[in-house]
């Protein structure tokens, strides 16, 4: 570390020419410990932009909407799902029954979500078999899924679709 005393040192000499070297070290450093210091500030910044898209994705992705049907025998045209009622009671009117449609919703956030999704099935469905209502029969939350990450739910419904003649 030190330089070695030699006859014509001194100690003091010997010791500024020891600081002058660590100080043009420390400068070269410096030098390079900006431009890393800027590239590793870049590279977080960028690795916590790619997390948090990923994040926002995976939440996205999570989300699960499907729907199966089991028609009575007649198909029908089918419908846009903005033009489906959801009952929950057998309506006073008269109607033809189309189906039978099961839907299930698999959101990320909370059990609302999860009826946001699988009602939004259960009308698309409906409306792809040309019926222009719903009558839920059973509606029900369970889990969907355990992970070590935590537990995910799922709203599961089950309708009647029925078209008005």
């Amino acid at each position: 570390m030190f330089a070695p005393m030699t006859p014509n040192s001194t100690p003091h000499r010997t010791r500024a020419r020891a600081s002058q070297l660590i100080n043009r070290q420390a400068a070269r450093a410096g030098e390079r410990g900006r431009w890393a210091a800027k590239g590793t500030l870049v590279t977080r910044y960028v690795a916590l932009v790619f997390l948090t898209l990923s994040g926002l994705l995976g939440c996205a992705l999570f989300e699960t909407s499907e729907a199966t049907h089991m028609l009575n025998g007649k198909a029908y045209p089918s419908l846009s799902p903005d033009s489906v009622v959801v009952y929950i009671e057998k309506p006073a009117f008269e109607y033809v029954t189309v189906g039978i449609i099961d839907a299930r919703g698999i959101g990320f956030t909370n059990e609302a979500r999860d009826q946001e999704l699988a009602i939004a099935a259960l009308k698309r469905e409906a409306a792809s078999i040309g019926a222009n209502g719903v009558i839920i029969t059973e509606s029900r939350q369970q889990i969907a899924r355990v992970s070590k990450d935590g537990t995910s739910t799922e709203r599961r419904i089950k309708a009647i679709a029925i078209r008005r003649p």
